[in-house]
């Protein structure tokens, strides 16, 4: 598919090719038409001026033999009256002396004849031109020649009634017949040629402008709240590229405005259970239901902590997401940090095991690391069975395109199944239904640990553990500050 730049630029060249064309076939077309015409007409005017100079000169003949050369004026006025001719006549002498006109009009004119078969050259106010024209010899009664007998145009030029601009005839001046039927042809083929570049510009401003009018109409819907707007995408050129970006963009706003709502709800379930019955049992002390001892102050102490930590939690991943997290990066080794985690949860190395080579150091901010690697132990250890241990296994990759650490945490728990392990890092996601808290914390934990692990260029996923039941997460990070 070629893209608006190049079918813009070809729509250009068409019209030019198709200007270009369209010209060059009507100019082709109306010349031979209009040349056949023309020739068709001359051929046809000339045989009607044999016609009528045969017609004269005949008469013209007998008037000589019968009266003599001096009746030549009156007769040839007579017969030129007497029948509506298309052209003037004139009669000169062998040596080129006027004798006689057809039209009084054309008396004015000055006549310069020269030998036999060069043109004729006339003159009138001090304009001349020539014309090569035909003519019949009148001679007398002992043959003797007395006269030639010639047609002239009867255009204003010859008769004195033109605006003296032009020094042709008529039929010779560029305002001819064929040359101003050309110049119509022309005009109509300038008309065709603009009629098809308007059509074809017309076809792709509709083309061009349809998909922008379209993403307009879908961006004022966005404007006004409407989250499923989409528009249709055909093609792969800019304006389909174009397309599928807004698509794209509308889908994550659609799913951020999800998630807004998601997570106002989440969090309005997650602070209620623990206000709850933060509420109940002091109602229950106030009421006198319940004596205020040291296991009540206990337990709402501990729903107290709770709200404490979804708080930390809550803020820490805000921090996250918002980008305004900054981490204080430095080299550490990932044997020594893995292991201070470890003993952590497991003062005496029963229950979580470290696996890895020594001399593995990366780029972390120690604080984000120590939280990560916390959130994943106490998922591991709340949901593996006790007499089941926790494996940290890490190494350094170093045959792709870029080293990194490669940190795999596994547990023997019942495991995840394939629908939820794409949703484990999601924001209060609970495998259990019911999403009760005595299965987990405060549904942050691994959503935290995604964006800390993102923030320093690495990436996690979460698979089941082989062989046997249980969960692996597999961290990687790259050796050097991302």
């Amino acid at each position: 598919m070629l893209s608006l730049k190049a079918r813009l630029g070809a729509l250009m060249a068409l019209i030019v090719l198709a200007a270009v064309s369209a010209m060059a076939l009507i100019s082709t077309w109306s010349a031979r038409v209009e040349i056949r015409r023309f020739l068709t007409m001359d051929a046809q005017e000339e045989k009607t001026l044999d016609a009528e100079l045969d017609w004269l000169s005949e008469r013209l003949q007998v008037v000589v033999a019968e009266h003599g050369a001096g009746e030549l004026p009156s007769a040839l006025a007579s017969l030129a009256s007497d029948r509506d001719f298309d052209h003037g006549f004139f009669v000169h002498t062998p040596e080129g002396e006027v004798l006689a006109w057809s039209d009084p009009r054309l008396a004015d004119l000055m006549v310069e004849v020269a030998s036999l078969g060069e043109p004729i050259r006339f003159e009138r106010a001090g304009q001349s031109f020539e014309l090569k024209i035909p003519g019949r010899d009148l001679v007398d009664a002992d043959g003797e020649p007395v006269g030639v007998v010639r047609p002239v145009p009867l255009d204003p030029l010859m008769l004195g009634t033109g605006s003296g601009e032009s020094t042709e005839p008529e039929a010779q001046r560029s305002g001819s017949p064929v040359i101003a039927a050309l110049d119509r042809w022309m005009l109509i083929g300038l008309v065709v040629v603009v009629l098809i570049s308007l059509a074809m510009v017309a076809a792709t401003l509709h083309r061009v402008l349809g998909p922008v009018r379209q993403l307009t109409e879908a961006a004022r819907g966005l404007e006004l709240g409407e989250q499923k707007t989409r528009v249709r995408v055909d093609g792969r050129d800019e304006l389909a590229a174009l397309g599928r970006a807004f698509n794209r963009m509308a889908s994550r706003l659609e799913q951020s405005e999800d998630l807004r709502r998601q997570l106002v709800a989440d969090v309005a379930h997650e602070l209620r259970t623990p206000l709850t019955h933060l509420q109940c049992r002091l109602e229950a002390v106030q009421d006198g239901l319940q004596p205020l001892e040291p296991q009540t102050v206990d337990a709402l102490h501990r729903e107290t902590l709770h709200l404490g930590r979804l708080v930390d939690d809550l803020q820490a991943l805000a921090l996250a997401e918002a980008g305004g997290a900054t981490l204080d990066q430095g080299m550490a080794n990932l044997h020594q940090e893995l292991t201070t985690a470890a003993r952590a949860w497991d003062p005496d190395g029963a229950r979580i095991h470290v696996r890895g080579p020594r001399d593995v150091d990366v780029s972390i901010d120690i604080l984000r690391f120590r939280q990560v690697i916390d959130n994943l132990l106490s998922n591991a250890l709340r949901h593996g069975p006790d007499d089941e241990g926790v494996e940290i296994d890490f190494d350094r990759v170093t045959d792709e395109a870029s080293p990194h650490a490669e940190i795999r945490i596994r547990d023997h728990g019942p495991g995840v199944s394939a629908e939820h392990l794409p949703h484990l890092f999601d924001r209060f996601y609970r495998i259990d239904p019911a999403r009760g808290r005595a299965t987990g914390g405060t549904g942050l934990g691994l959503a935290i640990v995604k964006q800390w692990v993102k923030l320093h260029g690495g990436t996690v996923v979460a698979g089941p553990t082989e062989p046997g039941p249980g969960l692996t997460v597999t961290i990687r990070l790259p050796l050097e500050p991302a």
